[in-house]
């Protein structure tokens, strides 16, 4: 035998091997219960929007639904975005007459079956600390990491907003 008939006989092996194993892994299963988060269906991001604010404006709300399609809770565990500054999730109520914002708790679970709506006056994401206030027409990519959904990337358009209707607000 010649080293390059040696070689092809190799690759070849190489070949057979990596093919038996895949196919050995798609047959146990295993390709159907680790999928990137990607092409995991379990969870559905809807309707994501930023609000725009002046350019001196440090900080903006982030808006959109969570679907979890999946059979049990599920959890959001952590968010980030593609900006400079901090991203949290935040909730409201009203103290005194005012309402008030406030960080949540992570996880923010999500029962099996059940959506979770980011919208302006009840829960959303805060961003703060901006370097400058988001712009009608720039577009924010948001993270969003489940226990069980895994993770996933949405890209929010910034547009204007109707406003909170003229609500007294505490931060």
């Amino acid at each position: 035998m010649t080293i390059k008939s040696i070689r092809g006989a190799l690759l070849l092996a190489g070949v057979l091997f990596v093919t038996g194993l895949l196919a050995l892994s798609t047959r146990s299963g295993y390709a159907n219960h680790h999928k990137p988060a990607e092409m995991n269906k379990s969870i559905t991001i809807m309707e994501p929007w930023v609000r725009a604010a002046p350019p001196v404006a440090k900080r903006t709300g982030g808006y959109l639904v969570i679907k979890n399609n999946a059979d049990r809770d599920d959890a959001l565990t952590a968010v980030s975005m593609d900006l400079p500054g901090m991203l949290e999730v935040h909730g409201m109520r009203t103290t005194n007459g005012m309402m008030e914002m406030f960080p949540l708790e992570m996880p923010v679970v999500i029962r099996a079956g059940e959506t979770l709506t980011l919208q302006p006056g009840g829960k959303h994401l805060m961003l703060m600390n901006l370097k400058r206030g988001p712009q009608t027409g720039d577009r924010i990519t948001f993270t969003l990491t489940f226990r069980h959904g895994g993770t996933h990337k949405v890209t929010a358009p910034v547009k204007e907003s109707a406003g909170m209707g003229g609500m007294k607000m505490k931060h």
